[in-house]
């Protein structure tokens, strides 16, 4: 077995033992020839050639890069640098000096350093058959420099200092300079100016001289003095026996154009998409502006005595205003959907609530057509869950309202079940069934696809626009669940749906609120309130001082944030109803003056209840963080003032 001779070049005596000690039982043998300073290194090397140097860069009688320098130059053997620093600088110094690898010295190091010199050894090797080879092919140079010119990306032949050894035809092209124009030149003289960060470009070149191929964007100048982005591949290299750079560039300008256009697309979607938001946003308030006072009229008069006759029409007023007030929401939510901003709240409720109430909401129309509508939730289900109560509650609506609405007798019925459940989550089905005209079987597929009803005579006989069911499957897709139907024309129709739900944490489910009223019910308030209505419609305003009054409270009203202010100032109000968008102050600007230290008002804390019209996604958040306590939308109800007055207080 042939045994190899190793040159060990280290001034530190503990250090050079720990070596020695690792290679005593090492296969193949190995003989150390140990050396302290470059004197005796220089002396020993030229009497007998090491198969490998081991070399410390720091010693005491010279610069060890000077001696990597002759090395290269001069020994055909190995060196493998030992250093205690280990700093990406020193390594690429010592590789651009001729160094093979380096190795930054520990107990562990020194342990398997005859591994690494097996491994430095076989790698040696290889480059030498490599360099042999790279001679035999010297002789069809010739062909190569075809090739080479051939290809029409640009590729550039660099030195370890970053200087062009050669280029080939595609770069000639692509900067307008002849080839002799590169030659010693690096690659700054080809950078547009300002457009380069040439710090990050040098960074960039020494990892590729680690081994590491590197993949960049440069923006180049031409010799006519055009500038361009180009894609540069960089990695490491021989070039006749050099170690090299070797990278290849394609110019990408045609590919920037794509991108930039793109971005302008994007930038102009995303400006229709805003544009079409705060239309959508103002026309809700708007058309919800003059409902909230035909909606407040209507449930005035309904609170009145009235002739059978009167009553006929004033209910079918308040009838037509709750149609309107549908279309109105499925209309914004399904641009949510389109927007990808619908979302779901994450509150701990009683998972009994939402059903309850979408039955106890449409029970007098049911009524009305002579059905029964009942509701089952088995007894597994877990009375408490964490998600959206008001997004099941509206899933569970529409089903119902539809089931109502397709059936001309008998009964609709809601089956609310236990899928799965784990400990910290609970899959439910819900089934919603009647015994109406029932879906022929040719469309129940396309029945959850948008402005869809089951066919244009469905449409002309019921209304509606067709959204309602598309809404709900993006709503239960939030749940992580699935919709599907199951029906007959002629007997009736099964919607089933699943969802899953997070539990809440032992101890954490807060007390439910009581259900609000159903509409026409005033409940009697729990104690008298004095209360500020902020309103700048004179209709509106009077309406939710009629409403309150009902409710057994004391109303006063305001037109204006300023005004409100000043009315604060004078009396200890329990709790302001405020509109958002109103001349002079908006009730946003209002409320942060009224919660400023400095306002003046009697009670800076008064709870304060947003009553807009606007009902696009944020607008509650908005409001949260200007201050205010809570939300409700327009048109509100009698039962709606109440519910919010109860969530204050």
């Amino acid at each position: 077995m042939k045994r190899i001779n190793l040159l060990l070049l280290e001034d530190e005596p503990a250090h050079a033992e720990a070596i020695q000690r690792a290679f005593e039982h090492a296969i193949p043998p190995v003989d150390i020839q140990w050396v302290s300073s470059l004197q005796e290194y220089f002396e020993r090397a030229s009497a007998s050639t090491p198969d490998i140097v081991l070399m410390d860069l720091n010693l005491p009688d010279g610069n060890a890069h000077e001696a990597l320098t002759l090395l290269s130059e001069n020994n055909p053997f190995p060196v493998l640098v030992m250093t205690s620093c280990g700093s990406e600088a020193v390594a690429v110094t010592a590789m651009k000096a001729g160094a093979l690898d380096y190795l930054v010295k520990s107990p562990e190091v020194f342990a398997n350093m005859p591994r690494a010199v097996e491994r430095a050894l076989r790698e040696w090797n290889l480059l030498q058959a490599h360099q042999q080879m790279g001679a035999a092919l010297l002789e069809r140079e010739s062909n190569y420099f075809d090739l080479f010119n051939t290809v029409k990306q640009a590729i550039y032949i660099q030195k370890p200092d970053s200087t062009f050894l050669n280029v080939n035809q595609g770069a000639i092209e692509m900067y307008g300079y002849e080839r002799e124009e590169f030659l010693g030149k690096t690659p700054e003289f080809l950078s547009a100016p300002g457009k380069n960060n040439l710090a990050r470009v040098a960074e960039i070149v020494d990892l590729a001289f680690l081994g590491q191929p590197q993949q960049f964007e440069f923006w180049g100048r031409r010799k006519d003095g055009t500038i361009f982005p180009k894609d540069v591949w960089t990695v490491r290299g021989k070039y006749f026996g050099q170690d090299v750079l070797i990278s290849v560039a394609n110019d990408i300008t045609e590919h920037a154009t794509l991108e930039s256009r793109l971005r302008d697309s994007m930038a102009q979607a995303e400006a229709a998409s805003h544009a079409k938001s705060e239309f959508l946003a103002n026309m809700s308030h708007e058309i919800r502006t003059p409902m909230n006072g035909i909606a407040g009229m209507a449930d005035l008069l309904l609170d009145t005595e009235q002739t059978p006759e009167q009553h006929e029409y004033t209910e079918a007023i308040r009838s037509c205003v709750d149609s309107l007030l549908a279309l109105i929401n499925d209309i914004l939510d399904f641009s949510k959907v389109e927007a990808g901003q619908l979302t779901l709240e994450n509150i701990d409720f009683d998972i009994r609530t939402p059903v309850e109430e979408s039955v106890k909401i449409l029970a007098r129309r049911a009524q009305a057509k002579g059905l029964t509508v009942a509701c089952l939730v088995a007894d597994d289900v877990p009375s408490f869950l964490r998600g959206d109560p008001g997004r099941l509650r509206q899933v569970l609506f529409n089903l119902v309202d539809n089931a109502i609405k397709f059936t001309g007798s008998g009964e609709v019925t809601i089956d609310v079940g236990l899928l799965a459940e784990t400990e910290t989550s609970a899959t439910l089905r819900f089934k919603v069934t009647d015994s109406g005209v029932g879906i022929p079987q040719n469309v129940q597929d396309s029945i959850f696809s948008k402005f869809n009803q089951g066919g244009q005579s469905t449409t002309r006989e019921f209304g509606g626009t067709g959204l309602g069911l598309a809404i709900c499957r993006q709503i239960i897709h939030l749940f992580q669940g699935e919709i599907g139907v199951e029906s007959e024309a002629g007997k009736g129709s099964t919607f089933t749906f699943t969802a899953i739900f997070q539990k809440p944490p032992a101890g954490a489910v807060k007390p439910i609120s009581p259900a609000a009223p159903l509409p026409g019910e005033n409940r009697p308030a729990t104690r008298n309130l004095r209360i500020l209505v902020v309103e700048d419609n004179a209709t509106n305003c009077l309406i939710a001082v009629k409403m309150l009054e009902k409710l057994g409270h004391v109303a006063d009203s305001a037109s204006n944030g300023a005004t409100a202010i000043e009315a604060l100032r004078r009396l200890p109000y329990d709790l302001v109803f405020m509109d958002c968008q109103m001349r002079v102050l908006d009730g946003f600007e209002a409320t942060r003056i009224i919660r400023s230290p400095g306002s003046g008002v009697q009670n800076p804390h008064v709870p304060i209840v947003a009553l807009t019209a606007y009902a696009m996604k944020g607008d509650r958040d908005i409001c949260l963080e200007a201050g205010m306590n809570d939300y409700v939308s327009k048109p509100a109800k009698s039962c709606d003032l109440a519910a919010a007055i109860e969530r204050c207080f």
